[in-house]
C-alpha cells in the first residue's frame, strides 16, 4: 500500500509539472511562430545600411571598444586582430583591453607583441600595435569577473558609444560604422547588438548541436528586434550608449549573465529604449568538450534563474524577452522535475506490481511536455532550415541532445542560484583549428577554444 500511495503522489507531482511546462512551451511556441512568420519589417524599421546619403566620417561619434581578457596569452594575435579589423575613423575610436593586474602571462605576452608607450607600477597602461593605440584598464575591484573588469574599463573610456567584444570573437569589419549610423539616426536606440553564430572546429556532436542552437536564436532575436524594437543583449558583439550604461550604474559585477541583467535594466529604465539586433554575425566559439559545455551552461542557466524576478517587473517588454531567456531556463528546470517524477512513478509501479490502468487522459497529460517539445522545435527548425539552408539532419539531432543535457544542468544551476549565486565559472581560450565558417557570409579565421576557470565570492547578488 505504501508503494502504491507513493506512486500516486509521484504521479500527481508529475502531472502538476507536466501542466506547468506545457503552458510555458505553448506560450513559447505561439510567440516563436509569431516572430518567425513576420514577413514584413515593422514601422520601426532600422536605417538602411546602404544609405543613399552617407554620413561624413568626421560626424561619427567617438567610440570606446572594450575587450575583456584573462589568461588569454594563447590568443593575443586574435585579440589584436580585432583592433586592426574594425574600420572606423582612427581619430574617433579608443581601444581598451580590460585585464586583471595579476594576469602575468597575458601581460607578458602583450609586452612581447606590442610597443609599450606608458607604464604604471610596472604594468603597461598604453601600448601601440601597428598604427593603433590601445589603453589598458586593470580590474582592481577585487572581483575577478568579466562585468567587474568592464566597469573598470568604463572609467577610462572617452567614447560616447561603448563597444564590447569577447577575446575570442571575430567581428565583421563594418560593425562599428553600422552601429554609429544607427545611433545617429535614432536617439531611442540604446543598444546595437550584432547577431552571433557558433564556429564548428572539431566537428563533434556538441559543436554541431550548438551551431543549430545559435541559428535558432539568431533568427528569433533578429525577428524580435524587427517586429518589436527590442531583443536580449547577448554578452558581446554589441554597442551601448555611454550615458545609458552610466545611468544604470554599469554592469552588475557579480551577475553570472550580466548581459541578460543589462537587458532587463535597460528596458525597465526607459520603456522607449530600443535594443536592435543587426544580422551581420559576430563569430564565436562553440564549446568543443562536454566538461566545458556543462560549466559554461551552468553559468548561463544560473544567471537566467537569478534574473527571473526581473522578468516580471519591467512590463510587457521584459516578459517577452524572458520567454526566450529566464522563463525558458525555468522551463528547463520544470522539465527536469517532470522527467524525475515520471521516472520514479513508473519505477515504483513496476516494483510494487501496481498495474491498475490509469485513465487515458492522465497518461496523455503526463507525456504532453515531450510531445510539445518535439513539435515546437520541429516546426520552428523547419522554418529556420527553409531560410538558412545550412543545417543538416544530424546537426538537428545533436541539438536535441544538448537540450536534454541543458535540462539536467538546470537542476544544478537552480541549486547554485540558491546556495552559491556568486560562484563564477570563467572561460578562457586557446587557438585551435582554421575553419571555414558557415552562414549567410563566409569567414575564415583562427577560432578559439575554451578552458574554464572557477572563481568564488561571498557577495550576494541583489534579485531586483
Amino acid at each position: 500500500m505504501i508503494g502504491i500511495l507513493a506512486y500516486k503522489i509521484l504521479m500527481c507531482a508529475n502531472i502538476l509539472f507536466s501542466i506547468l511546462i506545457s503552458i510555458i512551451l505553448m506560450i513559447q511556441f505561439i510567440f516563436g511562430m509569431h516572430l518567425l512568420n513576420n514577413k514584413k519589417d515593422s514601422d520601426e524599421e532600422l536605417v538602411k545600411l546602404d544609405n543613399p546619403h552617407p554620413i561624413d566620417i568626421n560626424d561619427y561619434p567617438h567610440l570606446s571598444v572594450i575587450i575583456p581578457a584573462y589568461k588569454e596569452e594563447n590568443i593575443i594575435d586574435s585579440i589584436f586582430s580585432k583592433v586592426v579589423r574594425l574600420k572606423y575613423n582612427p581619430s574617433k575610436i579608443q581601444w581598451i583591453f580590460a585585464l586583471e593586474p595579476d594576469d602575468e602571462v597575458t601581460i607578458n605576452k602583450i609586452k612581447e607583441t606590442a610597443e609599450i608607450i606608458e607604464e604604471h607600477d610596472g604594468l603597461p597602461t598604453k601600448i601601440a600595435y601597428k598604427d593603433k593605440i590601445i589603453h589598458i584598464a586593470y580590474n582592481r575591484s577585487g572581483l575577478k569577473t568579466k562585468p567587474a573588469a568592464l566597469n573598470e574599463a568604463l572609467k577610462i573610456a572617452v567614447g560616447e558609444i561603448i563597444g564590447i567584444y569577447d577575446a575570442e570573437d571575430i567581428p565583421q569589419e563594418d560593425h562599428a560604422e553600422i552601429a554609429a549610423k544607427l545611433f545617429m539616426e535614432d536617439k531611442r536606440i540604446s543598444v546595437v547588438q550584432f547577431s552571433r553564430i557558433a564556429a564548428v572546429n572539431y566537428g563533434n556532436w556538441l559543436e554541431r548541436g550548438q551551431k543549430v542552437e545559435f541559428e535558432i536564436f539568431r533568427e528569433i532575436y533578429t525577428n524580435m528586434s524587427k517586429k518589436w524594437g527590442f531583443a536580449p543583449v547577448l554578452g558581446s558583439g554589441y554597442y551601448i550608449r555611454r550615458n545609458i550604461i552610466e545611468e544604470l550604474g554599469g554592469w552588475h559585477p557579480l551577475h553570472p549573465t550580466e548581459d541578460i541583467d543589462l537587458t532587463y535594466r535597460v528596458l525597465k529604465f526607459n520603456n522607449n529604449y530600443k535594443i536592435i539586433v543587426i544580422d551581420k554575425p559576430t563569430v564565436t566559439q562553440a564549446v568543443p568538450t562536454l566538461k566545458q559545455f556543462i560549466k559554461q551552461r551552468l553559468r548561463w542557466l544560473k544567471g537566467g534563474i537569478i534574473s527571473i524576478p526581473k522578468t516580471f517587473i519591467g512590463g510587457k517588454k521584459t516578459i517577452y524577452v524572458g520567454l526566450f531567456t529566464s522563463i525558458a531556463t525555468l522551463a528547463g528546470v520544470i522539465g527536469s522535475l517532470w522527467f524525475f517524477f515520471s521516472f520514479l512513478s513508473n519505477l515504483l509501479m513496476i516494483l510494487t506490481g501496481y498495474s491498475k490502468e490509469l485513465p487515458i487522459f492522465v497518461s496523455i497529460l503526463a507525456n504532453v511536455p515531450l510531445i510539445l517539445l518535439l513539435t515546437t522545435y520541429s516546426i520552428i527548425l523547419s522554418k529556420i532550415i527553409s531560410k538558412r539552408k545550412n543545417l543538416t539532419r544530424k546537426e538537428i539531432a545533436f541539438f536535441y541532445a544538448i537540450i536534454a543535457v541543458e535540462a539536467f544542468i538546470s537542476i544544478v544551476a537552480t541549486l547554485e542560484a540558491i546556495f552559491a549565486p556568486t560562484k563564477w565559472h570563467r572561460t578562457t581560450h586557446i587557438p585551435i583549428l582554421l575553419k571555414q565558417i558557415t552562414g549567410n557570409n563566409n569567414h575564415s579565421s583562427i577560432i578559439m577554444n575554451f578552458l574554464p576557470k572557477i572563481f568564488n565570492s561571498n557577495t550576494a547578488i541583489p534579485m531586483i
